[in-house]
């Protein structure tokens, strides 16, 4: 009798292991994909109310660029709860990852063991998967850093605060 496995993501189709059969390798798990679109949604949704929000400030130094001319685009009304939620949706759903990879043993795709191939000389498939192991990284980083100022935005800093997290928004939405 065939062991089955979870759906083939790629394909659609059933992936059945059997003695007679290889067994077809799923590229990914229903955990995997879930987190992945509830991120890339609370992302796009906190990339996009961050710029309504730059837009409107008065003091913004680029609010008369970039952010002014996609006004017309921009989602309108009081876009603060939703930039807030949003990210911390952005930040439980990675902390959800992490905890999802070590507890499902999945850990080996995005371990950072694999930057060791970044340095000795190597095939290149094997050095664009240490180099998107890399990205994967210092995005959960910058996830995390974006928490960190975000919460002090909203206690109320300013400054060098403010500059620092447009920055890392902007690497994000250069990441995506």
């Amino acid at each position: 009798m065939g062991k089955f496995t979870l759906v083939d993501l790629t394909s659609g189709t059933a992936a059945s292991q059997s003695s007679s059969h290889s067994a077809t390798k799923t590229r990914s798990d229903a955990g995997t994909v879930l987190l992945h679109w509830l991120t890339a949604l609370s992302m796009v949704a906190s990339l996009i109310t961050g710029l309504r929000i730059s837009a409107d400030g008065l003091a913004s130094q680029w609010g008369t660029g970039l952010a002014r001319n996609l006004d017309l685009i921009l989602p309108e009304g009081e876009m603060w709860t939703w930039h807030i939620a949003a990210g911390l949706i952005l930040f439980f759903c990675t902390a959800a990852y992490v905890i999802y990879v070590r507890r499902a043993a999945i850990g080996d795709r995005n371990a950072p063991a694999r930057l060791r191939t970044l340095t000795p000389p190597t095939t290149s498939r094997l050095r664009w998967r240490a180099i998107n192991v890399a990205l994967h990284w210092l995005a959960y980083a910058a996830i995390v850093v974006l928490t960190g100022t975000g919460t002090l935005l909203y206690l109320g800093y300013g400054g060098l605060v403010v500059t620092f997290h447009r920055a890392l928004a902007w690497a994000m939405l250069a990441y995506i």
